[in-house]
């Protein structure tokens, strides 16, 4: 099949025997109305609909039909549609990961904006973004390809952005983000797994023997 590519969703009528389970799927692609067959990510909003970021658009699905968004018809021509990453965040905020930064989606409202929060040395987001999470402080962090992690804060409409300049270097292509514990952050990389606490910004490795995981239940 070369490099076409296709979603397999699952739906969520399951038909329960006495023996097992039998799930139910569809396979759906451009010709169903999905802008491109390549999903680099998936996500839920709050009403319901699935929410599809592909190479060429986001796509929302309502059960029966896709809707196309094209991101430079809602903000400006240098806008990508080329979606890396989908969050939703604790207000309902959609972050859209494209491959030279960040667009935030009102999706209750439907309304578009470019993400133009800059650190203190007026440096930006302009970089893939491949990974965004959110900790219990609301804080939401952000994985580049190579320009390590950022934290954004909503009260100042700023972030920070933090790299590892050991010969480790942890923070080179983040793949995924976890808040495992408060002010404690797993990141995975090409690089390993590394601890981050947040409060005093330190970076060590996750084999360190120094460190002690704790994990409680929710």
């Amino acid at each position: 099949m070369g490099k076409r590519f296709y979603i397999l969703v699952l739906l969520l009528t399951l038909a329960f025997t006495a023996k097992g389970q039998s799930i139910f799927s569809t396979i759906y692609n451009m010709d169903d109305g999905l802008s491109n067959n390549r999903v680099n990510a998936i996500t839920q909003d709050k009403n319901g609909f699935m929410w599809f970021g592909t190479d060429d658009g986001l796509c929302r699905f309502d059960g029966i039909k896709f809707k196309t968004y094209i991101l430079s018809d809602y903000i400006d021509e240098n806008a990508s549609s080329y979606i890396t990453h989908l969050f939703i965040d604790s207000q309902n905020m959609m972050w859209i990961g494209t491959n030279n930064g960040i667009t935030i989606f009102d999706y209750t409202n439907n309304k578009f904006k470019a993400f133009k929060a800059f650190t203190r040395d007026s440096i930006k987001i302009a970089t893939p973004v491949l990974e965004i999470a959110e900790d219990k402080d609301g804080n939401v962090w952000i994985g580049t390809f190579q320009n390590g992690l950022d934290k954004f804060d909503y009260e100042t409409e700023t972030f920070r952005n933090y790299k590892d300049n050991s010969t480790d270097n942890l923070l080179y292509h983040i793949h995924d983000i976890t808040e495992f514990s408060p002010g404690n952050l797993l990141v995975a990389s090409d690089n390993g797994v590394c601890y981050f606490t947040t409060d005093d910004m330190k970076i060590k490795r996750a084999d360190d023997t120094s460190i002690k995981f704790r994990f409680s239940p929710e």
